[in-house]
């Protein structure tokens, strides 16, 4: 759940703030105010990094994704609304499915909730370049969306 949270953080437009130990699912034992609980509580357990290692590689993805693409950085409204477009996927109860487009790169992202129902989607045209559950495709031209799962894919 927080790779997917974080996922929908990390591909939009504005300024992206995660905290520290996210990447890994850092955890305060339970603390829910812990400004005052000692070193204990608020050190990073940086062996959480091998332990949740498929989370702390899917962030660096995400993260790389967000700072390397010229259109996760538009400035203006005009900017933003030109280059996106949601598609007929997109239901907000489930599925947030949109594509960013600029004169070279055309992007899909999509974003599946635990909610969602499985759904196809054609392959043919995109590379994926991230896949937040790390999918095994036999079949390069489809795949099934998951529920929890975030694609990254880029059109051929």
């Amino acid at each position: 759940m927080a790779a997917l949270a974080n996922a929908l953080v990390l591909t939009n437009e504005c300024t992206s703030f995660i905290l520290v130990g996210e990447e890994m699912l850092r955890t305060k034992g339970g603390d829910l105010n812990s400004y005052d609980s000692g070193y204990k509580v608020n050190e990073i357990d940086y062996s959480r990094k091998n332990t949740f290692k498929e989370v702390y590689d899917n962030y660096k993805k995400l993260i790389n994704f967000k700072t390397s693409t010229p259109l996760m950085h538009l400035e203006t409204a005009d900017a933003i609304n030109k280059a996106i477009k949601f598609s007929e996927y997109t239901n907000l109860d489930s599925t947030f499915d949109y594509g960013l487009k600029d004169e070279n790169t055309t992007y899909r992202i999509m974003h599946s909730n635990f909610a969602a129902k499985e759904l196809k989607l054609d392959l043919s045209k995109y590379d994926i370049l991230i896949d937040t559950l790390n999918s095994t495709y036999t079949n390069k031209t489809e795949c099934v969306v998951s529920k929890g799962q975030t694609l990254v894919l880029k059109e051929k």
